[in-house]
């Protein structure tokens, strides 16, 4: 199984824009090995991934926030997809994990400064036949605005089983 997240919790800034199955695997993994890409793009494929987005940016003050988007193609696919990797955050991060039923998210807070000195919060919700992973870097964890940022992506996503 891989690991998701596993060095400091969303280690990776992914680029801007639409995402192919391995631009969507290089998001959630970074700097993962070949292996642990290798299952998690036949899990996505076997999931139904149909397309990716992703959205990176810098703040003024310096907080940086990153949000893919991945899209499948039954709610199920989505579904299964948040599940195992919302496991993977709790097995990196059991100390910190933290749910969320009204949204059905679950997140994590890592500390560990990543190579800006950033702490990390990391949210990964199922909406419909989408996932939402959201990736909050500031000084200091602040979970508040993490969760504020997933509110606002879920937001803007149709209501499940609306057409896109």
């Amino acid at each position: 199984m891989h690991r998701l997240l596993a060095g400091p919790v969303g280690a990776q800034h992914p680029a801007s824009g639409v995402l192919d199955l391995d631009g969507a695997v290089n998001a959630v993994l970074g700097k993962g090995t070949p292996a642990a890409k290798a299952e998690l793009r036949d899990q996505l494929s076997q999931q139904g991934f149909v397309v990716g987005a992703g959205l990176s940016w810098t703040a003024a003050d310096g907080s940086r926030s990153s949000t893919l988007l991945m899209r499948f193609s039954a709610e199920t696919g989505a579904g299964n997809t948040a599940d195992r990797l919302a496991g993977d955050l709790r097995n990196a991060h059991p100390d910190t994990v933290f749910t969320d039923p009204g949204d059905l998210s679950t997140g994590a807070v890592s500390s560990t400064p990543d190579e800006h000195g950033n702490a990390c919060v990391v949210l990964i919700a199922p909406h419909g036949d989408a996932v939402v992973l959201v990736s909050y870097f500031t000084p200091t964890p602040d979970k508040a605005a993490a969760v504020s940022l997933l509110h606002r992506q879920l937001q803007g996503l149709p209501t499940p089983g609306l057409p896109w």
